[in-house]
């Protein structure tokens, strides 16, 4: 910064007030800092010269950094601060042939020959002569002849050609393919981190997102902050939004919460985006970020962005309270205690007759995940209390109920596929919930079991009966003795009966008559009278009906 009244310079920012005497400052360009630089050089005013030189690098101008090093080894710098000098020699080897030539020098004397190898193609590849030479000596040594005849073709000179002449022209030259290089992006974060500590950020950006673009987390993390801020570069919210996403899609979840921070506060667009803030919250929850699943459920719990779902909120918060947060385990158990007195003020207008009312109560207290307010509901559902009776319904609530460990919503969705209202019967689903009634210690769930064990029993019978008289009917009479046993040892009267007839004459099993006075009292103890029903001793000459 210069100050205009004056004319004090010092490093700073945009609108700063002048040091010596308060005025306000302006920017300079960087070509008029660096003809300041080359003046005060010229004066032999060397650390002047450096602090405009590198003001001018800054801002962008190319040939500024190797000229700090030019003062540096004029003044004898190089030899006090020879990290300073390596850091501006870096800078310039990026755009300049020449320090890319000084660089490549420079690493050697440290035994780094893959480095200076990188380097030296660098500056030949800019158009340094000297540079393409040594590189085609290099691969001459090293027997690879038609990428030393690639980089004689791009040298100049006598001694070039002859050796071009010698390794022949004519023959293909190509590039070589070096993919042992070692890659330079740590080397580029430390570069960096310098340039912002000697208070150059705009150099220190251009790094920083070098190393972002190679996936640096560290350095896309510092690259998003300063593109916030606008420093070193112009404020890009866009930018900020492609490196945060980028940075928790690598596995950074706390950076999908900062972007979703800044949707929250109007940081990026200049309005505040509550879905865009939910779904980054969302996706930093999933990852596992503990206070991103506290703020998801918050998110959740008032709709913020998201439909409302007071029950995933509280899922949330456990799941949060879990991992050790004291704030989502106070949250919890407040939407609980709000829950419960939502259903105490339901179930007492339920007593009352108010039905209405109490279906909004319980409704809600069943969205905030109590369970007991879900089978209540249910309840209503079957007596038509308040909403339209509906046994389908009615399943659904006891099923919601059920899923949260909700003993008597199991007993009641249970019964409910036994008895084959608002569900379809499936007595192996409605064994398995009444079991588990059980096991929770609701009382009514064994004499329902048992009832449900005599039906599936009793059901059984009636499959075996039909299957033996098809079988009657084919002539296989033996056969169908067999399964009419089975039958009336399940219970079915009629199959007992009628096996008695079979004993008694005979047919299909051997003559007995002991055995078929034995049937014909065990169908009378099942509840059949063959004798009331005309059937006597004779046996069916078609299929009887179940």
């Amino acid at each position: 910064m210069v100050c205009n009244k004056c004319g004090y310079e010092w490093r700073g920012v945009m609108g700063e007030n002048c040091p010596a005497c308060g005025a306000p400052s302006e920017l300079m360009a960087g070509e008029d800092i660096y003809a300041r630089g080359v003046t005060a050089e010229r004066e032999m005013k060397f650390k002047t010269a450096m602090r405009c030189y590198a003001g001018a690098a800054d801002l962008g101008v190319p040939c500024a950094a190797y000229a700090v090093c030019r003062c540096m080894e004029k003044s004898g710098l190089r030899q006090q601060k020879p990290d300073l000098y390596e850091f501006w020699l870096f800078t310039a080897a990026r755009t300049d042939a020449i320090a890319a030539a000084a660089y490549a020098k420079y690493v050697k004397r440290s035994g780094d020959e893959r480095t200076w190898l990188r380097y030296l193609r660098q500056a030949a590849d800019m158009g340094h002569d000297e540079s393409a030479m040594r590189v085609a000596r290099y691969y001459l040594r090293h027997g690879n002849r038609p990428a030393a005849r690639f980089y004689l073709k791009k040298a100049s000179g006598i001694a070039a050609a002859v050796l071009l002449f010698f390794l022949g022209k004519n023959k293909p030259a190509c590039e070589p393919h070096t993919p042992d290089l070692p890659d330079n992006t740590v080397e580029l974060w430390n570069i960096a981190n310098y340039a912002l500590e000697l208070e150059l950020p705009h150099i220190a950006y251009a790094y920083y997102e070098e190393a972002a673009d190679a996936s640096y987390l560290p350095a896309i993390e510092k690259a998003a902050e300063m593109c916030m801020q606008g420093r070193g570069c112009a404020r890009d919210e866009e930018r900020v939004q492609k490196y945060l996403t980028e940075l928790g899609d690598l596995g950074k979840p706390e950076a999908y919460v900062r972007l979703g921070d800044y949707y929250v506060n109007g940081a990026l667009g200049g309005e505040p985006n509550p879905y865009a803030a939910a779904e980054m919250y969302r996706r930093a929850a999933e990852a596992g970020h503990m206070g991103a699943m506290v703020q998801w459920g918050d998110c959740l719990l008032d709709g913020s962005g998201v439909e409302r779902d007071s029950r995933g909120a509280l899922a949330w918060y456990d799941r949060a309270a879990k991992e050790g947060s004291q704030v989502a385990a106070g949250r919890a158990a407040r939407v609980r205690e709000k829950a419960q007195e939502l259903f105490e003020g339901g179930e007492k207008l339920l007593r009352t007759g108010e039905f209405d009312g109490a279906v909004k109560q319980l409704t809600r207290a069943a969205e905030m995940g109590y369970a007991e307010a879900d089978c209540l509901l249910g309840d209503c559902a079957l007596a038509g209390r308040g909403m339209k009776a509906s046994p389908k319904a009615a399943a659904e609530y006891y099923r919601s109920a059920a899923m949260q460990g909700n003993v008597r919503g199991m007993y009641r969705l249970g019964t409910l596929y036994m008895m084959n209202e608002g569900v379809r019967f499936d007595a192996r689903l409605a064994e398995k919930l009444l079991q588990a009634a059980a096991r929770g210690g609701y009382a009514q769930a064994t004499g329902k079991l048992e009832a449900l064990r005599a039906r599936k029993q009793k059901y059984l019978a009636r499959k075996m009966y039909a299957v033996s008289c098809a079988i009657y009917h084919r002539g296989e009479h033996a056969e169908a003795a067999r399964y009419r046993a089975v039958a009336a040892k399940m219970g079915h009267g009629r199959a007992a009966y009628l096996l008695g007839c079979m004993y008694d004459c005979g047919d299909g099993v051997v003559k007995d008559a002991e055995k078929a006075r034995e049937y014909y009292e065990l169908a009378r103890r099942l509840g059949y009278d063959g004798k009331a029903a005309g059937m006597m001793s004779k046996y069916l000459h078609r299929l009887p009906r179940l």
